[in-house]
């Protein structure tokens, strides 16, 4: 079972800049996980500079476990595919089910900027055509390849 996560963030932007924001956690939360289950945990990492998504980063989360030689290196994405619900939001996730044993894990996440990474500032005409379904529902759910991004979306590089 995973008993306790600790998590470390550090970042530091130029003086002109807003500060990149970014969260890690998984999908259990503070519950315990058991390898023996089959159960699939979600990894998770929130990218924001101020109050818009960063988009098109490379996330890499690093699962340690007390004891092993080296963490498990994951990278995330933002693609709107399981277990990621919407591309282009700043929510990169993946599934991880490399547990070798009980044991105490702990979740480190590491952005990187490439040279597609961007900060999607929303957009700036009236929308022209929909990314994400108007009125959620079953039939029309928002996920499992909706997207953030349209023709009249502002992106500014980082």
């Amino acid at each position: 079972p995973i008993d306790f996560l600790s998590l470390k963030i550090t970042s530091k932007p130029p003086a002109d800049t807003l500060p990149l924001r970014t969260r890690c956690w998984t999908s259990a939360g503070s519950e315990t996980v058991s390898v023996g289950d089959g159960s699939l945990l979600h990894v998770l990492a929130e990218v924001k500079q101020g109050n818009s998504p960063v988009i098109g980063a490379r996330v890499m989360a690093y699962i340690e476990r007390a004891g092993a030689d080296a963490p498990v290196e994951l990278e995330l994405f933002d693609a709107g595919a399981a277990p990621d619900l919407v591309g282009n939001d700043g929510m990169y996730a993946r599934y991880f089910m490399r547990f070798d044993q009980d044991d105490r894990y702990s979740l480190k996440c590491r952005v990187e900027g490439t040279n597609q990474t961007s900060i999607n500032q929303g957009f700036i005409d009236a929308r022209t055509e929909k990314g994400l379904p108007s009125n959620h529902s079953s039939s029309t759910p928002m996920c499992c390849g909706s997207n953030t991004i349209n023709k009249d979306s502002k992106l500014e590089p980082t």
